[in-house]
Parts: structure tokens; sequence; C-alpha cells
């Protein structure tokens, strides 16, 4: 059975458009407004409250804690840099403080801010670097580099990526979204029996409440449905 989500951090993979959401935007249309506002910046006291301990350093405390709301106010390039009669930004802190958990966290939002300027090599090389630890971490981890991997034209990687996160989370808000991309991803491909597999995982193990999931299973259904034929007219010729 899939897990219910707790009050777990999810930050924005995208914020600008990039290839791997114009890829999915595009080319399938496949991704509705809710299942992209999924990935929703949640605030500082519930990033606090699940990834910092009280022996950590304090002034990185206070650092990450600037950065990460210039983060959230979209202001990417001074929660990079920082200010410097302010505070720190993620580059600094991850470097001073990279023994630290928030020396770690920061290179997450570092690899997440690197994406959404488009400096994928950058973003892959923080993520890497990141010990992603707790429910969540280790899944949104292998998501965004599921993305990475598709701006770098690594689409089989980036599958494996996707169907990681979303198995690996097993619950019914972030599952959904990574089992879908892996699916429009798979049938881009043209391995539409992989495509038919995510489509019915969706279905089988996340969307079996109509009254919670109806639209979203709808929309679903349709996709298997166009994949199935797809397939049918593949094996028919």
């Amino acid at each position: 059975m899939s897990k219910e989500i707790k009050d777990e951090p999810i930050v924005d993979l995208g914020g600008t458009i990039s290839k791997s959401e114009k890829f999915f935007i595009e080319n399938k249309k496949a991704l509705s407004t809710a299942t992209v506002a999924l990935l929703v910046i949640v605030g500082g006291w519930v990033f606090y409250n699940n990834v910092i301990v009280e022996n950590a350093s304090v002034e990185a405390r206070k650092d990450l804690w600037k950065a990460a709301e210039q983060f959230d106010k979209d202001s990417v390039d001074l929660a990079v840099k920082g200010s410097k009669k302010d505070f720190q930004g993620f580059e600094d802190i991850a470097d001073e403080y990279a023994n630290t958990n928030e020396g770690n966290i920061a290179k997450y939002y570092l690899a997440v801010s690197y994406f959404r300027k488009h400096k994928f090599d950058e973003a892959l090389e923080q993520l890497e670097a990141f010990d992603a630890k707790g429910e969540m971490f280790p899944h949104l981890k292998n998501g965004l580099l599921g993305d990475i991997y598709v701006e770098k034209n690594d689409n089989e990687q980036a599958i494996k990526k996707y169907v990681s996160a979303a198995q690996g989370a097993n619950n019914v808000l972030v599952s959904p979204y990574y089992l879908r991309k892996a699916a429009i991803l798979s049938e881009q491909l043209g391995k539409n029996d992989d495509a038919v597999k995510y489509y019915e995982e969706i279905i089988s193990a996340y969307y079996t409440d109509p009254s919670k999931h109806g639209a979203e299973k709808q929309k679903i259904e349709r996709s298997l449905g166009i994949v199935k034929a797809k397939a049918s007219l593949k094996a028919a010729k």
C-alpha cells in the first residue's frame, strides 16, 4: 500500500521552464497544472523541524535560513551568492560548513538553484555531493537527477531515476508524478509496453479512491488508452 506523505520538505525542481519540463509539456501535454504544482517550496519552519539538529552551527543555520527565504522569493542569484552585509549564500555555506547538516542541505539547494539557472553540470555535481537522508530526500534527489539526465539527453538513465524516485517514495503525492514522467519518456522512446506498465501502476497503486483522485485517474486512463492503441498498431505491422 502507498504511504501518505508526511511533513517533509518538497522543493521546486524547476522554477523556470527548462528542457525537461518543456519535453513533457510540449510533446505530450500530460502534466496538469496541479501536477506541476506538486513540487512547491515548503516553508522554512517545516524545513528546519525536519532536518536541522540542535548542535549545528548557529551562524550557518541563520545564513541558511536567510538564503532559503530568498530562494522562496525566486531571488535565486541572491540565495546562491548571498549578501556581503547580511548573510552567506548557498555556495559559501556548502563550502565553509561542508561537514555539517547545514552545509549538506546547502548542496541540495545549490543543485536546485543551478538547475533553475540551466547550469546542469553544476547541478549534477552538487546533487551527487548531497548526502540524501530522511524519508523523502533520497527520492527527491533521484527525481531531480532524472530531470538533469533529460537535459543531458540521457533518457534511459532519466527513466531509471524517475522510477526509483516513484517506487522509493511510495506515496500518493510524489509517486504518480514521477511515474507519469517515466511513462511519457518511455512512450517518446517507443517503449510503449513500459509506458503501459507505469500508467497502470499509477492507477492500481495510487489512484484507487475515486472521491480523491477521480479527475487525475481519468487523465491517466486516457493516456493509457492512447499508448495501448499505439502498442497494438505497432504489433500489427
